[in-house]
């Protein structure tokens, strides 16, 4: 187990500093909130040689329009997007999940771009943004570069991410309408436990027929993971209990779960089709 006071410690003021950090420092890891870092420190499954800590970067906090998208600051505090009056309106699923990510005790202290570096299968924020087809902004030696968060997670706690870069901002482009968005989970305890299941949707209605669909499953693969083929099929129908059925079987299909101490694979595969339904159920009343 890795002891806490062996590993040094550096506090940064900008970006640029954090990135001459982690290029000076092999196997460091920048913290932000720490609510995961220090659980698997403790836990000894992460061992870093340095902690760069850009918590009180100011280029990373905040939520504010940029050229049309939505930006979110990396070290921006989960409490602080649930209440934001922007993204309550135009991004409901991502206060969703904001509001299941642990207590509110975590919620004070836990990030975004945390969450989704962290990337846990499972992770709450995760099937929101891919709903929302957000984008990853990178920072490294060569400067900023784009991903879209749907290639940023590349296996359980493996992301697109380079050891010198670190995660700036989540962009929701624009164009897109996330108002009619929502996610759910299914858990054991809430708020303090894992997802066992999660989905987010949202859809764009036009006469009461789906436009344009986005579905997503967290916990039943590994990697959180978009529904395409349900996607696909939703656009131009009425979400009828005919073709919600359709779009559930489509659902399970896509699913490659485990079985593991909190849920058996079968459970995981039943309640992933369960749960698209309701989230596109949810999606569709908003307005």
């Amino acid at each position: 187990m890795t002891e806490l006071n062996t590993v040094e410690y550096i506090a940064v003021k900008s970006v640029a500093e954090a990135v001459t950090a982690l290029q000076s420092h092999k196997g460091a890891r920048v913290i932000m909130g720490g609510t995961d870092l220090m659980v698997g420190m403790r836990d000894g499954r992460i061992r870093p040689s340095c902690l760069v800590d850009v918590s009180r970067v100011r280029e990373l906090i905040g939520i504010a329009n940029h050229h049309g998208s939505l930006r979110i600051g990396a070290a921006t505090k989960i409490t602080d997007i649930i209440e934001h009056p922007v993204v309550r309106q135009a991004c409901p699923a991502l206060v969703d999940a904001g509001k299941l990510l642990g207590g509110w005790q975590i919620q004070n202290m836990a990030t975004l771009a945390g969450n989704v570096c962290n990337a846990s299968p499972a992770a709450e924020t995760a099937g929101p943004l891919l709903v929302l087809d957000a984008e990853v902004e990178a920072c490294g030696p060569s400067g900023l570069r784009s991903i879209p968060v749907h290639q940023f997670w590349l296996g359980p706690g493996k992301t697109a991410l380079e050891p010198t870069e670190i995660l700036t901002a989540i962009i929701i482009p624009p164009g897109v309408d996330g108002r009619r968005s929502a996610y759910q989970r299914v858990h054991i305890r809430h708020s303090v436990d894992i997802a066992l299941v999660c989905s987010a949707a949202r859809v764009v209605l036009a006469d009461g027929n789906v436009q344009e669909a986005r579905i997503a499953l967290g916990a039943v693969a590994p990697t959180p993971i978009r529904v395409r083929e349900a996607e696909s099929y939703l656009q131009g129908r009425a979400l009828s209990e005919e073709v919600l059925d359709k779009v559930a079987e489509l659902a399970q299909a896509a699913t490659q779960p485990i079985t593991d101490v909190r849920a058996s694979a079968e459970y995981r595969r039943a309640m992933a089709g369960v749960l698209v339904r309701r989230v596109l159920q949810s999606a569709a009343r908003r307005a």
